[in-house]
């Protein structure tokens, strides 16, 4: 017996059924109607709240469809066909970044999701902290994806020397702040330290007397920081560590900028409808996350606050993950035990990875002049190698590469030049510095070895 025939049922009387009245037409319009309003950052709870009483009080009321709990708990009425954009967020990622790990691919694309509803949702907001040893890692594409996929007028990339008016107008405008170069927020005496410290929380303002008047200006939103090191201890704490390194990646897709900009309008826009259809579900799931879900104390208190949203729309979009987002929250938080590196630090090591860089390619270029003989001179090989039209080796170091600093970039492979035979025995000038074949294919096969278990 259905839960109507049950309700139709007990309210028969002596004088025969009672018919139970139909739901108001445009009730379910009504709701999303409410939706649609934008709420005072004050109303949030309050209003979240009501709807949750309304919900349960409509459960099983006159014609409404009755609610249906998921196997996580979640309470939710079904209006619409639900729909995720997880997989077409990732994937998108996934053909344009190359991390070290996977594991930061499912927070940046719970990211992407929280940029279109930060406002509606959450009190607290998660900031990233996009870092790198070295240059050329990748940061500033972490923020361009970032800002694709929020939608158009919807997130502002700007440097670490933006002003502090331009940033509150930015906020007020309710943007995401995607901020390169960010080292320069190291500067203890920074006017952007006090909006960036407080603003991951609702609620949070600064006041500043603008002629004689004394204005409030809200300063919460999520913010992106790209940085080669850590940020500072403060906003550190308050961030998700996204750990960048420089490498090849034979799978990533030719970066262009507008083609990535059209790609991720398309996905900004999966989103939006997404979020749209399940707002109240989010909202909901989040205010009562630790009554539906399992507890985020396996994190630190500050980790568990600003991990709780992405949580919450991981619960909502992406429910068979929630282990896999458990263990990318315990390892990303862990990298805080780690003591904080400084771009002044890192100067050495920028260095030493630009010439292992050098070095791997000269293996590679070694190769190719080679070919199909099994040796070479020292004095031949430095000769092809400066005849490879697309090569460095003609101006590096500004003198080109020289038989000298050949043997000192191929010694981290534990290649050395050998004494080889070139002529027929008893000839004169019959032998000669140089390398065989073998030595060159060794080297790559060990180096790209190093490559392959550093992204497993």
């Amino acid at each position: 017996m259905t839960a109507r025939e049950n309700q139709e049922e007990l309210l028969e009387g002596s004088s025969g059924p009672v018919k139970v009245p139909p739901a108001p037409a445009s009730k379910v319009t009504d709701e999303r109607a409410e939706l649609s309003e934008e709420p005072s950052e004050g109303s949030i709870i309050a209003k979240a709240q009501v709807e949750a009483e309304q919900t349960t009080s409509e459960s099983g009321g006159y014609g409404v469809t009755p609610s249906v709990v998921t196997s996580a708990g979640v309470t939710e009425e079904p209006l619409t066909p639900r729909s995720s954009p997880v997989a077409s967020i990732e994937q998108y990622l996934r053909s344009y970044l190359s991390f070290p790990d996977d594991r930061y691919y499912l927070p940046l694309t719970l990211f992407a999701i929280l940029e279109h509803c930060w406002e509606e949702c959450f009190d607290e907001v998660p900031y990233l902290s996009v870092s790198a040893m070295v240059k050329s890692s990748g940061k500033t594409r972490v923020l361009e994806l970032l800002k694709f996929l929020a939608g158009e007028g919807k997130a502002v990339l700007a440097e670490g020397s933006i002003t502090v008016a331009a940033i509150y107008s930015e906020i007020e405008a309710g943007k995401v702040i995607l901020i390169d170069e960010s080292e320069r927020l190291q500067d203890p005496h920074s006017p952007l330290r006090p909006i960036l410290n407080g603003g991951y929380r609702r609620g949070q303002e600064l006041i500043r007397k603008i002629g004689g008047v004394n204005r409030r200006y809200s300063i919460f939103s999520p913010k992106v920081f790209a940085q080669i090191g850590d940020l500072y201890d403060t906003l550190r704490d308050r961030s998700i560590i996204i750990e960048m390194k420089r490498r090849a990646s034979r799978t990533r897709k030719v970066y262009v900028q507008q083609t990535a900009k059209e790609d991720g309008a398309k996905i900004a826009a999966e989103i939006a409808r997404a979020v749209g259809d399940r707002i109240k579900e989010i909202r909901n799931s989040y205010l009562n996350y630790h009554n539906l879900y399992a507890s985020l104390d396996f994190l630190p208190d500050r980790d568990a606050e600003i991990w709780k949203p992405l949580f919450t729309l991981c619960q909502v979009f992406a429910p068979a993950r929630i282990l896999e987002l458990n263990r990318s929250a315990i390892d990303i938080a862990t990298l805080k035990t780690l003591p904080p590196r400084r771009f002044e630090q890192l100067r050495e090591q920028e260095a030493i990875t630009q010439k292992q860089e050098y070095a791997e390619q000269l293996v590679r270029d070694a190769l190719t002049v080679i070919g199909a003989q099994d040796r070479t001179t020292s004095r031949e090989l430095v000769m092809g190698l400066r005849a490879i039209p697309t090569s460095p080796w003609r101006c590096y170091e500004g003198v080109g590469i020289t038989e000298i600093s050949l043997a000192a970039m191929l010694k981290r492979f534990s290649v050395e030049p050998k004494t080889i035979r070139v002529k027929p025995k008893g000839e004169p000038n019959s032998t000669a510095k140089g390398y065989l074949r073998a030595q060159f294919t060794a080297a790559a096969m060990a180096s790209q070895s190093e490559k392959d278990a550093a992204t497993t």
